[in-house]
């Protein structure tokens, strides 16, 4: 029995009760669930501290206590563990016995990986190598242009511009030639960064320059990160009871359209290639970068405030562990 319970272990233990249950959980339920050697009063103290702090709230229907957005999102940082050997062995079985390409492989995990969790499990791959081979312009109307962008793996994007008096056709004809003559063979992921950086030869030719780069920018060369995108296990979500239908049609928008990585706003720790977000609406979503060669592979897995963060983050630092080696 424990009979030493500090302020974290008590918020580790009402987080996993309510994971478990999904119910409000009071000082006596959790002296019981735990078997702990403590009194009431003593988890009630540490209970109203936490309160107090914001990591976790009285539920409305019930005097117990359920934790916060905060109290989820601290306990999936900082008090979850990451060992599940099973999932270690399945993973390694996959990707010792592969007789085809690593990418096949890496679907096949992707595919057991959501089976074993129950969640959905979504993957995306960059490739830094992918170079810009032409980019053209053709006026589709008096308010509408169309720029045509080929990279070297053979991929056409269709962009579309609305034309005023800032950014017209005999500008953007100009803009694009510089284009055609400045960026082809450069790197795809480079194509923003090195568009501003033309900034003051678009100046000496271009009224109105800097509107155009920044239209270049945000409308045209931001195409990359959405390449090559696969989502394993979404009926788990789908069928998530802990969702309104509401959020739930944002959510599916959001993870067959956006980058997860891109879409957590808030910023990861400096050096960490990990990131956690605790939604308003119930959702929870726990995204990896791993950067290989000239590829960056995005691993996000998707659930509810119920979901279990150890086995996430467990997931996707095993599956680093293997691209890595």
């Amino acid at each position: 029995m424990r009979n030493n319970i500090k302020k974290d272990d008590c918020l580790k233990m009402i987080v996993e009760s309510f994971i478990k249950y999904g119910l409000p959980v009071g000082s006596e339920n959790l002296i019981k669930q735990n078997n702990l050697a403590v009194s009431s009063a003593t988890i009630r103290n540490i209970m109203a501290l936490l309160e107090k702090e914001g990591f976790i709230e009285k539920h409305h229907t019930s005097s117990g206590r359920v934790p916060s957005i905060k109290g989820i999102k601290y306990y999936a940082n900082e008090l979850t563990t990451t060992s599940d050997d099973e999932l270690m062995s399945k993973l390694k079985d996959i990707f010792s016995k592969r007789r085809v390409s690593i990418d096949e492989t890496i679907e096949e995990a992707s595919k057991a990986i959501a089976n074993f969790s129950q969640l959905t499990f979504i993957t995306s791959n960059t490739d830094y190598s992918e170079l810009l081979k032409s980019i053209t312009l053709t006026e589709v109307s008096p308010s509408q242009a169309v720029v045509v962008l080929i990279t070297s793996t053979g991929r056409v994007e269709n962009k579309n511009i609305n034309l005023n008096k800032n950014i017209n056709t005999k500008n953007l004809s100009i803009a694009v030639r510089f284009m055609q003559e400045r960026l082809v063979d450069f790197p795809i992921s480079e194509l923003s960064e090195r568009v501003i950086e033309l900034t003051p030869i678009f100046k000496t030719q271009i009224k109105n320059a800097e509107e155009l780069v920044v239209t270049f920018v945000n409308d045209i060369f931001y195409f990359v990160l959405n390449n090559n995108r696969k989502i394993y296990g979404k009926s788990f979500i789908i069928e998530s009871e802990d969702i309104s239908r509401k959020d739930l049609s944002k959510l599916i928008n959001r993870i067959e359209n956006e980058s997860i990585w891109d879409s957590i706003q808030e910023r990861s720790i400096e050096g960490e290639n990990l990131k956690i977000d605790i939604g308003v609406d119930n959702t929870s979503l726990i995204s990896k970068k791993i950067t290989i060669g000239n590829s960056s592979k995005e691993m996000s897995i998707i659930g509810t405030h119920r979901m279990d963060y150890s086995k996430a983050k467990n997931i996707l630092n095993i599956i680093e562990k293997f691209l890595k080696e």
